[in-house]
């Protein structure tokens, strides 16, 4: 499985404490995305030339010549990480590896005795797990041999097979809603919203646990007719739990990092949040702000 970062102790990626396994590949290009290494299908380099020292060791190593003068030609590099390895200044990181399973394995069982004593378990995420669904699969029912919950945060972009194989093995799916309306979710993520909306449907009339996660940006999806569009499917599914995530600027340092277009956004503001988590809360359904 290729994974670009794997992070223990985590208690926003479902019940209890939690290692959250970043999946490498997304097929939604989400304008805000707070983990823009995440959506390319391969190992990519991330560079701070901010912290680069001049040191010259990438030079030295790079078997492509893309790092004259530590700066970095995209357009030639590989992405192959030997560069990161010998950085004094840490200004390079490779973002994703391969991981076999027994590996990864082995490292969410570092931690069973707080699982156990919180509720918790492995959360699969990514990018999006179900983009690997074969490594995705193999990982929960490992995990779910050796007694571990498993959670699936997923953008619901991918053929329904892959969910049904996945369900039995699954504690509860963390199912994000980016926009009601299919052009402005294109225009938003790169595809429609469709298949993701007929996904959700389908794994609430298996039974699935669903906890729906609602990223919001000022202007974007955060209007009234934005919600009260949401309001017939939250009554539709009845998920666990709603989860409000305001906008955040972590994705701009690293989308930089890749050479990606920076984006400007602006969290909703606080009469706008209040209004959305009274306004769903009063319709019957538990909410919250955060993860």
């Amino acid at each position: 499985m290729l994974l670009f970062q794997i992070q223990r102790f985590c208690i926003h990626d479902g019940p209890g404490i939690r290692t959250t396994f970043f999946f490498k590949g997304c097929p939604l290009r989400c304008l805000w995305c707070h983990n823009p290494e995440s959506q390319a299908f391969q190992p990519q380099l991330l560079h701070d030339a901010e912290k680069c020292i001049t040191c010259g060791y990438c030079e030295r190593v790079c078997p492509n010549q893309a790092t004259p003068q530590g700066q970095l030609q995209r357009s030639t590099c590989q992405s192959c990480g030997l560069c990161c390895e010998e950085c004094l200044g840490d200004a390079r990181h490779l973002a994703g590896r391969q991981y076999a399973l027994d590996e990864a394995l082995q490292l969410a069982l570092r931690d069973e005795a707080f699982y156990t004593s919180s509720g918790g378990g492995i959360t699969l995420s990514g990018g999006e797990p179900l983009a690997q669904p074969e490594a995705a699969l193999a990982l929960a029912k490992a995990a779910n041999a050796r007694g571990l919950s498993v959670v699936v945060d997923t953008c619901g972009h991918v053929p329904f097979e892959h969910f049904a194989a996945i369900l039995p093995y699954t504690r509860l799916f963390l199912y994000d809603l980016k926009h009601p309306d299919d052009a402005e979710h294109q225009r938003l993520t790169g595809v429609g919203n469709k298949l993701i909306l007929e996904n959700l449907n389908k794994l609430s009339a298996a039974g699935a646990s669903l906890s729906l996660r609602l990223p919001l940006g000022a202007g974007l999806n955060d209007r009234p007719q934005d919600l009260a569009a949401w309001l017939p499917l939250f009554k539709t599914i009845q998920p666990q739990r709603i989860h409000l995530l305001p906008y955040h600027s972590i994705g701009g340092s690293k989308a930089g990092r890749l050479g990606y277009p920076l984006f400007q956004g602006q969290p909703p503001s606080t009469p706008t949040l209040e209004h959305w988590l009274t306004t769903i809360q009063n319709a019957g359904h538990p909410v919250q702000q955060g993860g």
